[in-house]
């Protein structure tokens, strides 16, 4: 589980940045990525306020994502 929030971290920074670029989807897809990782860690450790905070930010990337098309 280490390792998957070490990538979901990495991957959350490197979509910040992207975003914070300009390159707006390949940074949402990032942003994605990181969330997902980290819901897998919530619910492996039954950390309800981990997977509160990353289904939403899964759901308002998935509509940034769809509003940058």
């Amino acid at each position: 589980m280490k390792l998957t929030s070490w990538v979901s971290t990495f991957c959350s920074i490197i979509g910040a940045f992207l975003v914070a670029s300009n390159i707006i989807l390949i940074g949402y897809c990032f942003f994605i990525i990181g969330a997902i990782g980290w819901l897998i860690v919530g619910y492996t450790k039954s950390d309800n306020a981990l997977i509160t905070l990353n289904s939403v930010f899964l759901i308002a990337n998935i509509l940034g994502l769809y509003n940058a098309f």
